[in-house]
């Protein structure tokens, strides 16, 4: 079964880019820094653009660690390539937030790499992990992971690293 394509899978398009030059390495495709930068800027967008932007930290001393990724590259990138990325609110409890953004290659429209993170919510006063204590801001997460609650769970969601069973390689 193929994987959902941006256009039907409900996720929010957070960041929309071509394929740079910068970013082409030796293989003649898109290197793992690239990848980075682009959930980097997808997940800058997807806080930013529901409010924890640097105005909230700013104001309530509080702010965002991630704490854990895990990417998976499905299909090489090549220089001139436009992609995007959605990402979805898996879970929260306001102190942490399970997030799971995809990639996409938009001309191809299959997916090309995941991004499974946890982030922390912190208390930049005490840098320690601290539920959210805005009530404003609160129901804008509470609301999210409601309506994406509701969405069929994106392949790969969950992976764990290991051989999978069938695969070559040593017992």
């Amino acid at each position: 079964m193929a994987p959902p394509d941006p256009w039907s899978d409900g996720g929010i398009v957070t960041l929309e880019e071509t394929v740079r030059p910068a970013w082409i390495d030796r293989n003649d495709h898109m290197n793992v820094l690239a990848y980075d930068i682009l959930f980097e800027g997808a997940e800058t967008a997807f806080y930013d653009g529901r409010g924890m932007d640097p105005g909230y930290v700013e104001r309530r001393r509080e702010g965002i660690f991630r704490l854990e990724k895990h990417v998976t590259y499905d299909r090489e990138l090549r220089l001139g390539t436009p992609v995007l990325v959605t990402t979805r609110l898996v879970w929260t409890d306001l102190k942490l937030f399970h997030v799971f953004h995809q990639l996409w290659n938009r001309e191809a429209r299959q997916r090309a790499a995941t991004m499974e993170c946890m982030v922390a919510h912190v208390d930049l006063a005490t840098r320690r992990t601290a539920r959210m204590t805005d009530p404003a801001q609160a129901a804008v997460w509470r609301d999210l992971a409601a309506a994406h609650a509701t969405l069929p769970r994106p392949a790969g969601l969950g992976r764990a690293i290991g051989r999978r069973a069938g695969r070559g390689g040593a017992a």
